[in-house]
């Protein structure tokens, strides 16, 4: 449960439920990467994902959170991407095949210590 909240990560998934139980699955390509510096001697690589739709499933599922009064962070925009590797700032960067595609047709939902809960698309019509 958050701290000053009802809000545990079964309610959290109710919410979820109730965004993506219509939808269809998304498509996403990598179209790029990038690193970036983490602190401590380390970088994070990742990759630019395009994948129509995606900016606004998050749209729907802050809003979603919002409409509940479930605590969740607008702090920052989102960026569709994938993290490929986090590693030492002088190790080699693995490069990711721009064009990789795969299909978007669940959210995890990852809770402190506990396992990632995975949350399928209901494959909307």
């Amino acid at each position: 449960v958050l701290e000053g909240s009802s809000f545990g990560p079964d309610e959290i998934a109710s919410v979820i439920r109730s965004v993506v139980s219509n939808k269809a699955p998304l498509s996403a390509t990598v179209n790029g990467q990038g690193v970036f510096n983490t602190g401590g001697g380390e970088v994070a690589v990742w990759a630019a994902v395009d994948c129509p739709g995606l900016a606004e499933l998050h749209v729907e599922l802050i809003d979603a959170l919002h409409r509940v009064e479930a605590p969740h962070s607008r702090q920052h925009g989102f960026t569709a991407h994938s993290t490929v590797a986090l590693q030492p700032a002088d190790a080699p960067v693995p490069t990711v095949p721009s064009g990789m595609a795969w299909a978007v047709d669940s959210v995890e939902l990852w809770w402190e210590e506990l396992e990632p809960l995975v949350i399928p698309f209901d494959q909307g019509s």
